[in-house]
């Protein structure tokens, strides 16, 4: 049985990773997001470590496909255009979580804007600083149908879209 891969993430990356997320969580405050926060749960608007934290699971995305995450990546604090990496033509909108954890969720906010949103696949980076997993990723259509709706005793939030790991396709995949 093959391991996910395993990217270990630079002090340069993690630094300008927690810069990016204070610059997200000011964006928010100074309302410019205001289309973002519409659908934010978890107080995650006013969370820099955690935006922080997604920041670096799409860089390790990125390192892993050997694409420069500062081409690749928007920067700007301000929303991306519903996807985060993109690995050849696919679009993927990276899910981060952390080492132990073993679902790939969709937000229970975004769920009214799920099939509007502009992605190919959703990826599963698990970690934190430095070392994250690349997880698994599972194309839009598939978790779309595919999904379960974690209830009362689920440990996730009652209503979120999920999938455990092991339902995910592994990397690397062919486009």
């Amino acid at each position: 049985m093959a391991s996910n891969p395993i990217i270990t993430l630079s002090p340069k990356w993690i630094s300008r990773s927690e810069i990016y997320g204070h610059d997200v969580v000011a964006q928010y405050r100074a309302r410019n997001n205001l289309a973002s926060l519409a659908f934010s749960s978890h107080d995650a608007e006013n969370d820099p470590v955690l935006q922080a934290h997604a920041r670096m699971a799409e860089i390790a995305l990125c390192v892993w496909a050997g694409i420069d995450p500062l081409q690749e990546l928007n920067w700007s604090g301000r929303c991306d255009d519903g996807w985060d990496v993109k690995v050849s033509d696919t679009r993927f909108d990276v899910k981060a979580t952390g080492p132990r954890s073993q679902y790939l969720i969709w937000p229970i906010r975004k769920n009214s804007i799920f099939a509007s949103k502009r992605f190919d696949s959703l990826a599963l980076v698990r970690g934190e600083a430095a070392r994250f997993e690349i997880a698994g990723h599972i194309p839009k259509a598939l978790f779309a149908t595919e999904h379960r709706v974690a209830d009362e005793a689920h440990v996730l939030d009652t209503g979120t879209w999920y999938m455990h790991q092991s339902e995910l396709w592994t990397f690397p995949f062919l486009p």
